[in-house]
This record gives C-alpha cells, sequence and structure tokens, in this order.
C-alpha cells in the first residue's frame, strides 16, 4: 500500500512538473486581432504602392521610348549638296572644271580622242539631238609639239606633270550650230562659257606654269 501511494505521489509530481514547464499560450483578444489586422493591411497596402510605382515606371518609361521613336521617325536629316547646289563638276585625268547649275538637263559632254589630243566637247542638248550640232564649246588637252589648226579658239593654260608638258585650248565654233525653238536656250549657255573657263584646274599630280591670253 505504501508502494502504491509513492507511485502515485510520484505522478502527480511529474504531472505538476509537466504543466509548469508547457509555456502558457496568450489568449487572442480583440486588440490583439485589430492589431494583427491593420500589420496586414500595411503590408498590403506597401506591397500594392510598390507594385503602382513599378508600374508607373514602366508606363513612363514605355512613354519616353514612343517619343523618342516618334522624334527619330519625323526627323530629317539635311539633304546632302548636290550638283544642282553646287554646280555640275566635270573632270578626268587632267583637268576639271564646273558648269552652272542652270545647265542641268540642257547639255551634252563627249570626250574624244584624235590621236594623242584629247577633245571634251559640250554641246546644248535639244540642238543636239535635233541634229543641229548644239556645239558650244570644247577645251582640248594639246601635248607640246603639235600643231593646231582651228578657225576660232582661245589658248588658256600650259600644264605639266613635271615630266610632260601641254597646252589646254578653248575651240568654238563658226556656224550655227542650234535650232530657231532652241535659240534662246543655246545663247543663254554660250553667254556663260567665259565664266566656265575660270573654273578649270589641274588635275592630280598636274599644274599649269603659265596662264596665257589667247
Amino acid at each position: 500500500m505504501r508502494r502504491y501511494m509513492a507511485i502515485l505521489a510520484a505522478l502527480a509530481l511529474l504531472t505538476a512538473f509537466a504543466a509548469c514547464a508547457k509555456p502558457a499560450v496568450k489568449p487572442t483578444t480583440a486588440t490583439d486581432a485589430t492589431a494583427a489586422g491593420e500589420t496586414a493591411s500595411a503590408a498590403d497596402e506597401t506591397t500594392a504602392a510598390t507594385q503602382e510605382t513599378t508600374t508607373q515606371a514602366a508606363t513612363e518609361t514605355t512613354a519616353a521610348s514612343e517619343t523618342t521613336a516618334g522624334e527619330a521617325s519625323s526627323y530629317k536629316p539635311t539633304e546632302a549638296v548636290t550638283y544642282s547646289d553646287a554646280g555640275i563638276p566635270i573632270s578626268n585625268a587632267y583637268f576639271s572644271l564646273r558648269l552652272p547649275a542652270s545647265w542641268d538637263g540642257h547639255y551634252r559632254c563627249e570626250t574624244k580622242y584624235d590621236g594623242d589630243v584629247m577633245r571634251v566637247r559640250f554641246m546644248e542638248r535639244a540642238s543636239a539631238e535635233a541634229g543641229w550640232g548644239g556645239h558650244l564649246f570644247t577645251v582640248a588637252l594639246v601635248p607640246d609639239g603639235e600643231e593646231v589648226v582651228w578657225p576660232a579658239y582661245d589658248t588658256l593654260h600650259g600644264m605639266t606633270d613635271g615630266t610632260e608638258r601641254y597646252t589646254l585650248y578653248a575651240v568654238y565654233p563658226t556656224d550655227v550650230q542650234f535650232t530657231e525653238e532652241n535659240a534662246a536656250q543655246y545663247n543663254a549657255m554660250k553667254e556663260q562659257i567665259e565664266a566656265i573657263l575660270k573654273t578649270l584646274e589641274p588635275g592630280d599630280g598636274y599644274w599649269f606654269w603659265t596662264d596665257v591670253e589667247g
């Protein structure tokens, strides 16, 4: 009997010890529930604010991109200078010159060789195509020692590359080269020949060694 009573006392002691060791659970109060709700609500608001900020930033970035794209599509680069703006350059290995912009579409240019003599012939286009020649002037490059026989010409420049020597001539027609319908155009172009010849420049590796009045 004493043993039995001792066992019961021991069990009672263990039960009391276990009850003391177990942490007490605080009952949930209305105040605690409200605080928890407010905390969750604050977290939700923070998340929503973050998402809104991210969305707004993305929208602004897209808008900026669209603006840039719109500006780029409406942007027109400065047009390059064309022959009509700066005159019409004519060049070969020996020399170059410039025709007036007003000649654009109204002239023809042909280069021919007669032995060692090179001739660059300029014509009023409509008269040439009508079979009237249209010859305005020719620039002829003649090696030293070559004899020239033309009814009308001017001696323009002596030219050299340091070894060979040449003379540049302007050769003119002496008969009618235009149709009646194209007379005004032909004569307007003819009046500009003197100014054109003043634009003559030697080619690379050449230089004018004298200017000669013809």
